[in-house]
């Protein structure tokens, strides 16, 4: 399977003909990744998650939860691709599968940089450098360590520490140099690092080196089909321009201008949008200029509060997984506590027995081994409520399934909106129970049924408020009804506890960046 991970994270894309039904896993996971992803990424998605339940090993559910977290990144899921990344790192912790734990960790390191989660990057890029050390394999040791330095030279020109950056990246081509056999992936990787050691010569104003950097990768690329050619047209571009070779700027935008349409990424559009603006300002077009300057405008905002609402979902995320990981230390500090207290009693019980009668020591041992059995072990209430909480609920998997799938469905529909909506009136609809669909809320939206109504319904306002804008004239009472609450009271209150700011507020501050 090395070359499929390979792929998933570098993402070559060589055509096959239809689905392998009778194919082993590997094949149809390839297939997955090579061929439908392009032609239809949801049902790349679907097919994968499908998948998870047909693995017959820990190797193969790990594999495929790695193809899905990387399928739900393409399509802008970072909130559940890092879930299932983080999925897939328990089951490969518990599996001993390094190599695989390695990669995921890298995975995990590049979601969270990019969403601006720095700190958490940085401990999966250390967890990373953990499991690799223990990958007995020479080869594949070598090719983690190119992932990790690359990934740890974007963390350092995150930082805008370009200097170390081209270090690091002088470091990772050093390590390609001792791979003898060079292999697509092994191109592609060099072809990278030549492009980024380009974009930190520009940020150092090196513009000549920056260009021989970018030509440099344009040829390791060679004939090779990839998106990453749209980065080194544009990186041109923009040398050129702060070179003041305008000419040779507007031919390099022309070349990277079709990607546009080709791939839709933000990572793209934001500097494409900012050296065209430049550029036209250069040329005294200020029409040209201001629209493109109002398209980088735009899709920096965009990108700015995608990141936001990404980043609160997976501090949460975070924070849940510390509060779990807290209980099960209390409970098993109690246990230990508890197991303490019981054999000093049992001690103090079987001394003074031996003391009172030292000639029948084995019979009141035997007599004492006979009765721990029966000896009562008091555990908190709270404790025991807990653990009731996890074990009481018998759900199946495919109940579970069917349950998010059908709730998503019906935020689509914005049920949300019923003034009168509750969990029962909910769990109905969903042909179910309350506890059931209780259960689905708070493990898959990380809130409680009316903090996730609340949440669905000012969410709903923002976006409303957002592409409606002369709704910003309206009345907060008008706006209370139409986002589904029953007072004006009610909404103001739940507005500043989602946002953080009064609805007055929030839509005086909209009404101030438009005029």
């Amino acid at each position: 399977m090395r070359q499929l991970f390979i792929l998933i994270f570098i993402g070559l894309m060589v055509p096959m003909k239809g689905f392998p039904q009778d194919g082993n896993f590997e094949e149809r996971l390839r297939y997955i990744q090579k061929d439908l992803k392009e032609r239809d990424l949801r049902a790349a998605i679907r097919l994968t998650d499908s998948l998870v339940t047909e693995a017959e090993s820990a190797e193969e559910e790990i594999s495929t939860l790695i193809l899905l977290a990387s399928l739900y990144k393409e399509s802008k899921d970072y909130v559940r691709a890092i879930r299932k990344g983080l999925l897939a790192e328990r089951k490969a912790e518990l599996s001993g599968y390094y190599e695989l734990a390695t990669q995921n960790s890298i995975f995990l390191a590049e979601n969270f940089r990019e969403v601006g989660l720095n700190v958490e990057a940085q401990r999966y890029i250390e967890i990373a450098h953990q499991n690799q050390n223990s990958i007995e394999d020479t080869t594949l040791f070598e090719e983690e360590r190119i992932h990790i330095i690359q990934e740890e030279a974007l963390q350092l020109m995150n930082k805008r520490d370009f200097i170390a950056g081209i270090k690091k990246l002088e470091q990772g081509k050093s390590a390609l140099s001792q791979i003898k056999v060079q292999t697509p992936q092994t191109i592609l990787f060099n072809s990278s690092f030549s492009y980024l050691m380009g974009q930190c010569y520009l940020q150092l104003l090196k513009f000549e080196q920056a260009i021989n950097q970018f030509d440099n990768a344009t040829r390791l690329l060679g004939s090779m089909e990839s998106n990453f050619r749209a980065y080194m047209y544009l990186g041109k571009a923009e040398a050129y321009l702060k070179s003041e070779k305008l000419d040779s700027t507007l031919s390099y935008l022309g070349k990277a201008k079709p990607y546009l349409t080709k791939f839709n990424r933000m990572d793209f559009k934001e500097p494409y949008y900012l050296v065209s603006g430049r550029y036209y300002q250069k040329i005294n077009d200020h029409k040209q200029s201001n629209a493109y300057f109002n398209d980088y405008a735009n899709i920096l905002k965009e990108k700015t509060e995608y990141s936001i609402a990404v980043s609160d979902e997976l501090i949460k995320d975070l924070n849940n997984q510390n509060l779990i990981s807290r209980k099960r230390n209390l409970i098993l500090v109690w246990s230990l506590l508890i197991s303490l207290a019981v054999f000093s009693v049992i001690y103090i019980i079987l001394k003074r027995r031996l003391d009172n009668n030292p000639t029948r020591e084995s019979d009141q041992v035997m007599e004492f081994d006979m009765n721990i059995e029966d000896e009562p072990i008091l555990v908190p209430k709270i404790l025991m409520k807990e653990i009731n909480t996890e074990t009481d609920l018998n759900i199946s998997l495919d109940t579970e399934n069917r349950l998010v799938k059908d709730l998503n469905q019906m935020e689509n529909e914005q049920f949300y909106l019923d003034k009168n909506i509750t969990l029962n009136k909910l769990a109905h609809k969903l042909h179910s129970n309350q506890k059931y669909v209780s259960y689905v809320i708070r493990k898959y939206k990380n809130q409680n049924f009316n903090d996730y109504i609340l949440h669905l319904r000012i969410q709903f306002l923002i976006r409303e408020l957002s592409e409606n804008q002369v709704m910003l004239d309206y009345k907060l009472s008008y706006l209370a009804e139409f986002s589904g609450f029953s007072s004006h009271s009610k909404f103001t209150m739940a507005f500043k506890a989602v946002v953080g700011i009064p609805p007055s507020q929030y839509i005086e501050n909209k009404r101030n960046e438009i005029y």
